[in-house]
């Protein structure tokens, strides 16, 4: 999933509040808008009551950026204040149309002196019934070892080291993700079922957070609620964090030339961290839970 950065386009994320197309306004009938919308810049978490939305969004690690919301009839009117952004982005306004029963937005957003510099578009992460762009990839081969390290885990409780976690266990799954990546989010339900099907007979799953917020993190644990260990890498969403992380240097090793490179999914045969198989994107189902059953065969 590509993250474009949070940038004015957070507005537009919030803008994805738009007004549900059959939402009937004189009836007091609204959308479920509340939650995190992934946004062609960025994500934005909104808070919905009636007709009214209100979100906060990170720039640059500072959450004092607002936006409020009205809906009418099917557009969605958003003003916004931004002091993290340099101006004339400080204060703007956006107009939204709702789609896909709710599940996306799009539409224009103005600058303070009422200049359009764009078009906002967005999906709500875990929208259904539509799950366009998704990023399955087959399981491949690693040319390179995948490199070991220390990360704390989102609870704050232990650390866990790679290379001691996955000793003894016939296979492992490292999966790292983006709370704010669509993708993971989908991802997310996947791992959680191969887990709870073939755990028993000794697979094991690791979810790493990179490029993510420690908070956020938290918010994706409340939404998903793994039942594996989730341990925290990057924090940031800048391009120098990106490309300082081991993520993402292994990554290009195997041929991954995503931007941000989530979800994307390591297995480790019996502790061999030399000889990987990887997945540069959202697992196949259908094809990696015999791959599993096959590895744990006789278990």
């Amino acid at each position: 999933m590509t993250f474009k950065g949070l940038s004015l386009g957070l507005l537009g994320n919030l803008v994805g509040l738009l007004a549900f197309p059959g939402a009937a306004r004189n009836q007091g009938v609204f959308p479920d808008l509340t939650g995190d919308w992934d946004t062609n810049h960025g994500v934005v978490f909104l808070d919905q009551k009636g007709e009214r939305v209100t979100a906060e969004f990170d720039f640059q690690g500072k959450r004092d950026n607002r936006l409020e919301g009205v809906l009418r009839g099917t557009v969605l009117e958003v003003t916004f204040t931004q002091p993290s952004f340099p101006p004339p982005f400080r204060r703007g306004r956006a107009t939204l149309s709702l789609l896909a029963h709710g599940t996306r937005w799009e539409g224009p957003w103005f600058d303070a002196e009422g200049v359009q510099r764009g078009i906002w578009s967005g999906i709500k992460i875990g929208a259904r019934p539509e799950q366009p762009d998704r990023e399955f990839a087959p399981l491949l081969a690693s040319p390179v070892a995948y490199p070991d390290f220390i990360l704390r885990t989102a609870d704050g409780s232990t650390e866990i080291r790679l290379s001691d976690w996955i000793r003894g266990k016939p296979l492992v799954l490292v999966s790292t993700f983006a709370g704010w990546c669509k993708n993971c989010n989908w991802e997310a339900p996947v791992l959680a079922r191969l887990y709870a099907k073939y755990h028993s007979r000794g697979f094991d799953v690791l979810q790493v957070s990179e490029y993510t917020h420690p908070s956020d993190v938290e918010r994706f644990i409340q939404r998903h609620h793994p039942p594996f260990p989730v341990v925290i890498g990057s924090v940031s969403t800048d391009d120098a964090t990106r490309e300082g992380t081991t993520h993402y240097r292994f990554r290009k090793h195997v041929g991954d030339k995503r931007k941000w490179g989530t979800p994307f999914n390591v297995f480790i045969v019996k502790g061999d961290q030399a000889h990987p198989l990887v997945v540069a994107g959202e697992l196949i189902e259908e094809e990696i839970g015999p791959f599993i059953a096959r590895k744990l065969a006789g278990r």
